[in-house]
Order: C-alpha cells, then structure tokens, then sequence
C-alpha cells in the first residue's frame, strides 16, 4: 500500500517537472539555467 502511495506522488512530480512553467520556475529557485534542464528531459528519453 505505501509504495502505492509513493508512486502516485512520483508521478505528480513528474507531471509537475514536465510542465515548463512549473519546471522554469523551480529552476529558478534553484539558480540553474532553464534551458539546461531542459536539454537533460530531452537526453534521459532518448
């Protein structure tokens, strides 16, 4: 049951993360460049 519960939170952050205001704006207060999580999205598919 619990791993179930953890999972559904994964994949609302993932949700989240692939939302590219969401994503711009954690990365902001992060202090990193937008475009380079952008380009990590793009490598871990392929």
């Amino acid at each position: 049951m619990k791993s179930e519960r953890n999972e559904e939170k994964t994949e609302k952050v993932l949700e989240l993360l692939t939302d590219p205001l969401t994503r711009k704006i954690l990365v902001t207060l992060m202090g990193l460049d937008p475009n380079i999580i952008a380009e990590t999205k793009v490598s871990e598919k392929s």
